[in-house]
């Protein structure tokens, strides 16, 4: 009888979580940093490889994974080039907060980077409270350029 019981019960409490995982809601959030660039010019077209190390903070939050006021580090790679005169942003990132918990996230837009522009992410959650987690965002970025090229990136993001 015993172990029926604790049967019933790690199956509800499984239950319960995975429903969890699945929870929608909305965030707001900033992610200020610096980029580097490595850029090669062939003719009229340019290619970019950049590398942008980022601080994530949740300004409003009613999904369950995150909180107003959480700090998150972001690690991107992306692409800037600028081919036929039309330019393209684009790359992916990994995020983790302090327990190690992550997600990635794949970003698009026109333009180039260093001029603002809005665009949009996907995102999976990989590990820990994330796992199981996608959603999609819209951002804008935009820069300033002293000593360095510097990002911010505002975002509003919905999750299933």
């Amino acid at each position: 009888m015993k172990k029926n019981i604790l049967a019933v019960c790690a199956i509800t409490a499984t239950l319960a979580a995975s429903t969890a995982m699945a929870a929608p809601g909305e965030t707001e959030r900033v992610s200020p940093g610096q980029l580097n660039r490595a850029e090669i010019k062939m003719g009229e077209d340019t290619y970019s490889v950049v590398n942008f190390k980022l601080l994530m903070v949740v300004n409003k939050s009613t999904h369950q994974s995150f909180k107003a006021g959480d700090v998150i580090t972001i690690n991107c790679v992306g692409i800037n080039n600028t081919l036929n005169k039309e330019s393209t942003v684009d790359g992916n990132c990994v995020a983790k907060d302090s327990a190690g918990d992550s997600f990635a996230t794949t970003f698009k837009r026109k333009g180039v980077l260093g001029q603002p522009g809005a665009g949009s992410q996907t995102v999976k959650g990989l590990t820990g409270k994330f796992a199981g987690m996608t959603g999609t965002c819209t951002y804008e970025a935009k820069y300033a350029q002293n000593d360095g090229v510097f990002i911010a990136s505002f975002a509003k993001c919905s999750y299933k």
